[in-house]
Formats: structure tokens, sequence, C-alpha cells
């Protein structure tokens, strides 16, 4: 552990907060922290593509949403960008995994999250796939639009 990874007092818990990931995740923030955050401008604006939804063994219901980049404004190439993997955890919508297209291989890339889900191609059994927004511009980008997956 290196002098930036330690566990700190945070006044105003009142607590020691661990530090990992578990302990940023689990312990709740400072009622001024919501306070503001309240006050920050809108989150940024991302075009969904299309909701896959798998049952994958691990997570049960799990959905691959596809993605603009962000904030891609309103220019004639409307290109997917990341899928993220989200599941209902803790009776909570979060993030699981997210992919990036590699434009070199026409493969998704794996870029984090839970490495029990690191092939794209092995997510579950696929239930559903719901589209939104078709992608132009991009022969690959529409290919992966239109597939059942």
């Amino acid at each position: 552990m290196n002098e930036y990874c330690h566990n700190s007092f945070d006044k105003e818990l009142g607590q020691v907060v661990e530090f990992n990931i578990q302990g940023a995740l689990q312990n709740p923030r400072s009622d001024f922290y919501y306070e503001t955050i309240k006050k920050n401008d809108a989150p940024i604006h991302r075009d969904i593509f299309k909701i896959s939804e798998y049952s994958n063994k691990k997570y049960g219901q799990m959905w691959a949403c596809y993605v603009s980049t962000s904030d891609p404004g309103l220019g004639k190439s409307k290109l997917i960008d990341t899928c993220f993997l989200v599941s209902n955890i803790d009776k909570d919508l979060k993030f699981i995994a997210k992919y990036n297209p590699d434009y070199d291989t026409n493969l998704w890339s794996y870029r984090g999250g839970d490495k029990e889900l690191e092939d794209f191609y092995k997510l579950g059994r696929l239930i559903k796939v719901t589209r939104y927004l078709s992608p132009i511009n991009n022969e690959w980008n529409i290919k992966e639009y239109n597939k059942d997956a």
C-alpha cells in the first residue's frame, strides 16, 4: 500500500472509512456532499441505441446498453461508442462491466468491471433486444445494432 492508499477519518460521518472499492461503494457520503451534487450541471447526454437483456448465471437479469460517446452533439454520424453491462445489485442498478469497439478487429473489447464478464460474447442467455436509435455512417455499428445480441 502506498502513502495515498490509507484509511481516512471522515469528520462528517464521524468514522474511519476503509480505503478500498467496497468501502467507497458501501459507505454513505455526507449530507454536504448530496446537497452540493444537486447544484451540479445535468449529466452528460448519451444516445441509447439498443438494450439487450440477458439471463446470466452470476447476476441473473442483466442488460447490455449500447450507447454513443458522451455528449454526441447533432452531427450526421451516430456511432455506438460503448456497451455498459448493468445489473440489479442490492436493489440498485449498477454498472458491472464496460466494453468499447475495437475497430482493428471488429470485436468488442473489455475495458473494465467484473473480470468474469471479460468475454463479451459469453454474457448468458439472450432474453430480448429493444432497439431505440439506429447508428448511421458506419457499417460495423449498423451490423452490431441489427444483431440479436
